[in-house]
């Protein structure tokens, strides 16, 4: 006897008209790195984190009828997650850091972890994004950063004209021989589409808690600005973030824009210091 085949699965085109108890795939792009580390729950420590790669990756979400994530998994270039009702913190958010919208996850077995941006909750339409480690308490896993949504066509991106995105950032910091903490910051895109560029800018960064001697009334070093461009008829957006020269991070942000006409914007981002003891993976999105 043959098993029924998997209930299909629907295709994303608005968050509006996403049907509930329904798994939903949505297609995007992913920034990831891989970590070795020794201990596990609060004694984790983070030794090293290395090899990055830039591909696809895809989001399937499920919520209910009130809206509310009851699923997620992610399929990324180097590594899977998944998340379901059982999996405890699944209702979690990181409110306390004045984000509620920022949904946290972690998986029973405690070894996944994730969040993600709830696009109910920050009023996106067209996009999302998040962040997601695997392998946790296990000496070696993957940090992984997703944007996924209605990619733009290349030709309905505006070719003169300028608007501001305003959205907000979420990531992993870790720091060799150290643990990890989650960071959210405010973001603006100042984008001029005449000049195809656009203005970074991430502010009011907070910290989940200390990660070495940095500590939550530290968070502003984690600030970053940046300038993406784009080019004539593609929509494939790349450019740098730093930080301030305390922190001293830097690195590739690569993103696109989302919906029929430009309405959003998401990507993802990896920075690190030069001797590549500290490094912030995130993913960010603005309407």
């Amino acid at each position: 006897m043959t098993s029924p085949p998997p209930p299909p699965q629907a295709v994303f085109a608005n968050f509006d008209s996403v049907v509930a108890n329904n798994t939903t795939r949505i297609n995007g792009r992913s920034t990831e790195a891989a970590f070795t580390s020794s201990g596990s729950g609060d004694n984790l420590v983070f030794n090293s984190v290395s090899g990055v790669t830039r591909g696809s990756a895809i989001a399937r979400i499920t919520i209910d009828n009130n809206q509310d994530l009851s699923s997620l998994s992610i399929d990324g270039r180097q590594s899977d997650v998944s998340f379901d009702e059982g999996d405890a913190g699944v209702a979690s958010n990181l409110g306390s850091l004045g984000y509620p919208g920022a949904i946290t996850l972690q998986s029973s077995d405690m070894r996944s972890m994730a969040i993600y941006a709830d696009p109910y909750f920050s009023n996106f339409n067209y996009q999302t994004f998040g962040v997601w480690a695997t392998g946790l308490g296990t000496g070696s896993g993957n940090l992984g950063a997703l944007s996924v949504g209605a990619a733009t066509d290349g030709t309905r991106i505006p070719p003169t004209g300028s608007v501001v995105f305003t959205g907000y950032v979420a990531g992993i910091l870790t720091q060799d021989g150290e643990n990890a903490a989650e960071v959210v910051a405010d973001a603006s895109f100042s984008t001029n589409f005449e000049n195809r560029t656009i203005e970074v800018e991430a502010v009011n960064s907070q910290l989940s808690n200390a990660v070495g001697s940095l500590t939550p009334n530290d968070a502003a070093l984690l600030d970053f600005t940046g300038t993406l461009t784009y080019g004539g008829g593609g929509n494939t957006i790349t450019g740098i973030f730093s930080t301030s020269p305390t922190l001293n991070l830097s690195g590739e942000a690569s993103g696109q824009f989302f919906g029929p006409d430009a309405n959003e914007i998401g990507g993802t981002f990896f920075l690190t210091n030069p001797d590549d003891s500290m490094s912030y993976i995130g993913g960010f999105g603005g309407n």
